[in-house]
């Protein structure tokens, strides 16, 4: 089902059952039940690049009206040897950065061994309506002299059209 735009109608404008089922029936459906892509699946990487590297390849979605997306997500990092780093999580969407800076939209400090738990809510810009790829993208910065790997396990990450 897909959003169709709705046209002004005007005074003495017949409604045919065709336009009441396209601009109200389907719209009304599409919006009980927008696209949404859904990754269920644990997906891990390992690095201790400092350069951004793909996370989990792609997570696509159709945005059909031409809006905005939100991501969900959650998973978490084990940093494996002692000292500290910080992990920087980015988007990009289509490609681009969706974050400005090298910070990315999520940094994080990682002590010591252990696991730590992220979670992402984003909401992006307006997209054009059609098929847009998602990446999440990490690097790992050492802090201190201190070198390390980092391991990213993404629990679940979904993607829905608001």
């Amino acid at each position: 089902m897909a959003w169709n735009a709705p046209v002004t109608q005007s005074v003495g404008t017949l409604i045919t059952p065709a336009i009441w089922n396209s601009q109200i029936v389907e719209n009304l459906l599409y919006l009980k039940s927008p696209p949404i892509t859904l990754m269920d699946s644990l997906q891990t990487l390992t690095t201790s690049s400092s350069s951004y590297v793909n996370v989990f390849e792609t997570q696509n979605i159709v945005t059909a009206a031409g809006g905005r997306v939100l991501l969900m997500g959650l998973g978490y990092a084990n940093h494996n040897e002692s000292g500290v780093v910080e992990l920087h999580l980015n988007l990009t969407v289509d490609g681009v950065d969706d974050v400005a800076g090298s910070d990315g939209y999520v940094r994080q400090y990682l002590q010591g061994t252990g696991r730590e738990p992220f979670v992402m809510l984003y909401m992006s810009d307006t997209l054009s309506p059609a098929m847009h790829t998602f990446r999440l993208r990490a690097k790992v910065i050492p802090i201190a002299g201190t070198t390390g790997t980092v391991t990213i396990t993404t629990r679940r990450f979904w993607l829905m059209e608001v």
